[in-house]
């Protein structure tokens, strides 16, 4: 479903997001 790779997208810019502060 799109819920399922919305969530996994969002959990990658998190921790993209995260390494990077």
């Amino acid at each position: 479903m799109l819920d399922q790779k919305l969530m996994s997208y969002v959990s990658l810019r998190c921790s993209l997001q995260v390494d990077k502060i």
